[in-house]
């Protein structure tokens, strides 16, 4: 995986919106990138007499939130050590797939979302707009939880399922956290065979301290358990900073009847979730 040069940082001009931008201004004061503020304007529809009294409306919309957005960018960037180019930019259509068109034309290398405290019944079976742009974004998403302020992150958690993909998947996560070079703790919660996870474990253990012994890396074994409480006590057990998960692509009836342990992560992660994506 690439260095981070580009950001996208979808906005909605909430509380959510002001604490995703700001963090993401200064990881990138760290990390020399780039940041595209983006706002998405829904069209307003039309009965089929009126078509251009609709198109008129959502022009209006648009130039408001041309408007809106420069505002918000000047209001809310923070002063950081080193100058951070943001561009904004304004886009009609809906929220999730938009965000994922943007961010595979734009070339972005991540996108940064913030996460809207409140979060009814409704939201968390049908999901919010972060978890649709982890499933379709190309590039890893973050989802930094409410009130969460960026601090150098010292202590990353992978939590592996035990993928043939994760030897990869982990090399990737260093790739793109390499400024920070943190300790990270690889965590698989047991659901089936003990025995065999761990002997796995052992297996991306030895891989590792053969391949790339400079990484700092642990590997830990939690019993079995249900998956989200356990890595939210191991979060706090060992003062993570960072989450990241592996998220494979699924066909559309994969979606339509599983809801990943990722997605209700990023419903209530107490630190920022990391989402890596398919490289293919």
């Amino acid at each position: 995986m690439k260095k981070v040069m580009k950001i996208l940082v979808p906005v909605n001009f909430t509380t959510a919106s002001i604490n995703g931008y700001q963090y993401a201004m200064t990881l990138a004061d760290v990390t020399g990138a780039k940041i595209e503020l983006l706002h998405v304007v829904h069209p307003e529809m039309a009965n089929m007499d009126v078509p251009v009294l609709a198109a008129q409306a959502t022009q209006k919309r648009v130039e408001t939130a041309v408007e809106l957005i420069r505002t918000f960018r000047e209001v809310h960037s923070l002063e950081v050590k080193h100058d951070v180019t943001v561009e904004t930019d304004v886009e009609v259509g809906g929220a999730p797939n938009t965000i994922a068109f943007v961010a595979k034309r734009d070339e972005v290398d991540l996108v940064i979302m913030g996460r809207d405290p409140d979060h009814t019944r409704l939201d968390r079976w049908l999901g919010t707009t972060s978890s649709a742009v982890i499933n379709k974004a190309h590039c890893p998403v973050m989802v930094v939880p409410p009130n969460y302020t960026f601090k150098r992150p010292e202590t990353a958690i992978y939590a592996t399922d035990l993928r043939e993909e994760d030897p990869f998947q982990i090399w990737q996560a260093f790739q793109l956290i390499d400024p920070f070079v943190p300790i990270l703790k690889v965590v698989h919660v047991n659901q089936k065979s003990e025995a065999k996870a761990r002997a796995m474990l052992e297996q991306f253990r030895a891989f590792f301290e053969d391949q790339l012994p400079a990484l700092k890396i642990e590997f830990h074994h939690l019993p079995g358990g249900h998956i989200n409480e356990l890595l939210t006590e191991f979060e706090d057990m060992h003062d993570a900073d960072l989450l990241i998960m592996y998220r494979p692509d699924r066909n559309w009836l994969e979606e339509l009847f599983h809801r990943s342990v990722t997605e209700r992560m990023a419903l209530s992660n107490p630190v920022p979730l990391l989402v890596l994506k398919s490289s293919k």
